[in-house]
């Protein structure tokens, strides 16, 4: 029975020899048959025994290895995903005790695919060498020149790989350990033999293994009826791993001795540290001066006693702040055995603290500045600004200076200049027109301060607002300046009017049933109606009246402060025959009502006659007079109390119009 310490012993020889050795990565499958055909990985690959016994292993060891009788021992292991591999490294310790005389006479290690070429199958066999009968598929028995050997199998294009004699090459012997191992690497697709430790031979494969595979993984022989390859020897130390191992790995494998002594660690944590900026403490460089005896350190954990740690082996770390700090280092053996040891340390910024100051930092255009570096003893500034002299900058500009103290240690800083724009001054209004004898105020805005030019007919020549009294047209100017200094300028021109005549016209009056007029202003630039509910627009020179009675319309007309005023009378007449009534009776007694019979209307006639007639048909009343009236006599007569008939014939621009009736008289 092995020793229950052997792995630890793997990892103390692999990590005491080689760096990059690490024997769990990959492992899909490992037998050590430590008295059972368990799986010591991990992923429940456990191998059911078919006839093989314990027996010692190559160290002496009694029930840590299995024998195969050669006649129908094996064990099979049940499909599992963790054996879908693409790369593959197969390892065994094999004592042979004769050769499988069988047909094609493989002796099979390892077989997934029960003897086949299925895709995604594996074998490691040891088989007779190709011979002087290359074409013999299955080989001429052959007991002395058998070699160890890798398959992979692909089903598009199946892989013998058979294996010409190579000089020098020791071939496989009875009653005698190797320790095998066949790797097949897919990134190369490249498959080769390591015995003992020491590379034989490679070769490479056109498909690699291929897909799926469901197979049984079968150890010791096969169930393949045909080609059960049955291995008559000892197994030991079987393992499965799903990647290509590295030489180191290969040979801390081929070198493992289970009854090696068990070799006592001794660790002792030490570190220093140094500056390896003069002119920045705060970056510090830590050394690792820790010593291991009979065992390897495997890990370094640093806490730089910032809240920042490190696991390698001598960081460089940057501290942000100056202070003092206890910095821990913890390091830790093959053995899992750890040391630690607690150092303080202060950290300075040892840079110079440089300062940049623009005087002033805002400038108008045309202005000078001057940039001062300080905290150092020389100062460089960018853009060829020398320190201390003035200069006119051209934009807004941002500059840094780099100084350097008594030390040669160098820091920078930075300042920035803003060039101001000359400001926009504004004045309203902006185009003013008077009439002579006025004024008006002019406003500038946009400044802080304001000076206007020495024009006459000004009351100040200070502040934002003043009032001009111009005698003639003249331009006044005003300079405005604003908390920097800047400044900015505007003018305004004042036109002087000797006087307006506002006249307003009519293009008709309102008849026909057509009630919109246009009214027509002149004289003036601005305008202002009345009555403005009656118009389509309170303002303008041309507006469309709507006049539904004879209305009288204002116009207020300006230019400037000049103003004047004018009116028009707008008529309306009802042109049509609805609008004109004859009444049915009247009454000439001289009582003052109804004495004098007339056509009620309001139109405007081009042509007109009415008549009236007696019963008898004699012509009492004639005119073409819209206004005239019959005032009840006939031929200077009282015309006697009766019914009249009446005729009017009459017309207007909307057309013409006849109406007829009866008139009753009364007295």
């Amino acid at each position: 029975m092995k020793r229950i310490f052997s792995l630890v012993l793997i990892l103390f020889i692999i990590k005491n020899t080689f760096s990059q050795v690490n024997l769990s990565q990959g492992l899909v499958a490992y037998y050590p048959f430590s008295g059972n055909t368990l799986d010591a990985s991990g992923n429940n690959n456990n191998a059911t025994n078919f006839g093989a016994t314990l027996t010692a292993d190559q160290w002496g060891n009694p029930n840590s290895a299995y024998l195969f009788n050669g006649i129908s021992d094996y064990m099979s292991v049940a499909n599992n995903a963790t054996l879908q591999m693409t790369s593959i490294t197969l390892c065994a310790r094999v004592k042979p005790n004769a050769f499988y005389p069988g047909l094609c006479y493989n002796n099979s290690i390892f077989d997934r695919g029960n003897g086949g070429f299925n895709s995604g199958s594996f074998s490691l066999v040891y088989t007779p060498t190709l011979n002087q009968n290359p074409q013999n598929y299955c080989y001429t028995p052959d007991t002395l020149f058998q070699n160890y050997r890798i398959n992979v199998n692909n089903s598009a294009t199946p892989s013998l790989a058979c294996i010409t004699p190579i000089n020098a090459i020791p071939y496989v012997t009875t009653n005698n350990w190797d320790c095998v191992i066949g790797v097949y690497d897919n990134a190369t697709s490249t498959g080769s033999i390591y015995v003992n430790g020491v590379f034989r031979y490679s070769y490479s494969y056109a498909n690699g293994i291929g897909g799926t595979n469901n197979n049984i993984l079968y150890i010791g022989g096969t169930t393949n009826p045909t080609y059960p390859y049955y291995v008559n020897g000892v197994l030991d130390e079987l393992r499965i791993y799903n990647r290509a191992l590295n030489i180191q790995e290969i040979d801390s494998l081929c070198n493992f001795n289970p009854n090696a002594p068990i070799i006592l660690d001794t660790i002792d944590c030490d570190f220093t540290f140094q500056y390896p900026n003069i002119c920045d403490s705060t970056i510090i460089q830590f050394n690792d001066l820790s010593n291991a005896i009979n065992c390897n350190i495997i890990s370094w954990n640093w806490d730089f006693g910032d809240g920042n740690t490190s696991n390698l082996q001598n960081p460089i770390h940057n501290y942000l702040n100056s202070g003092t700090y206890n910095v821990k280092l913890i390091v830790t053996n093959n053995f899992l055995k750890t040391d630690s040891l607690i150092i303080p340390i202060t950290v300075l910024n040892n840079m110079p603290i440089i300062s940049a100051i623009a005087n002033p930092p805002s400038v108008c255009p045309g202005n000078s500045t001057v940039l001062t570096g300080s905290g150092g003893v020389t100062y460089v500034w960018s853009g060829g600004i020398t320190n201390g002299v003035p200069f006119i900058p051209l934009g807004n500009s941002s500059y840094t200076v780099t100084g350097t103290d008594a030390n040669g240690c160098t820091n920078t800083s930075s300042v920035t200049v803003t060039l101001n724009q000359n400001i926009p001054i504004t004045i309203i209004p902006t185009d003013p027109l008077i009439c002579i004898g006025d004024s008006v105020q002019l406003t500038a805005s946009g400044a802080l301060n304001y000076t206007w030019a020495n024009t006459p007919g000004l009351n100040t020549y200070t502040g934002s607002s003043v009032w001009a009294y111009p005698v003639l047209s003249s331009t006044y100017t005003v300079t405005g300046t604003d908390a920097n200094g800047c400044t900015g300028t505007s003018s305004v021109f004042i036109s002087i009017s000797s006087g307006i005549d506002v006249q307003v016209t009519k293009n008709k009056d309102a008849e026909c049933n057509i009630n919109i007029v246009q009214l027509q202003a002149s004289g003036a630039q601005n305008y202002t109606w009345s009555p403005a509910n009656l118009v389509n627009t309170p303002t303008g020179s041309l507006v469309n009246a709507t006049v539904l009675q004879t209305t009288t319309f204002y116009v207020t007309g300006n230019t400037g402060s000049c103003v004047d005023i004018d009116s028009i009378t707008v008529y309306y007449f009802n042109n049509d025959e609805t609008g004109i009534i004859i009444p049915n009776v009247f009454s000439p007694n001289n009582d003052g009502l109804n004495d004098c019979l007339k056509v009620i209307q309001n139109a405007r006639f081009t042509d007109y006659y009415f008549t009236i007639y007696n019963r008898w048909g004699e012509k009492v009343f004639e005119t073409d007079d819209p206004n005239a009236c019959w005032n009840g006599e006939h031929k200077n007569q009282p015309a006697e109390i009766g019914t009249y008939g009446y005729f009017l014939k009459a017309e207007t621009s909307c057309g013409k119009i006849f109406k007829k009736g009866d008139i009753t008289l009364l007295r």
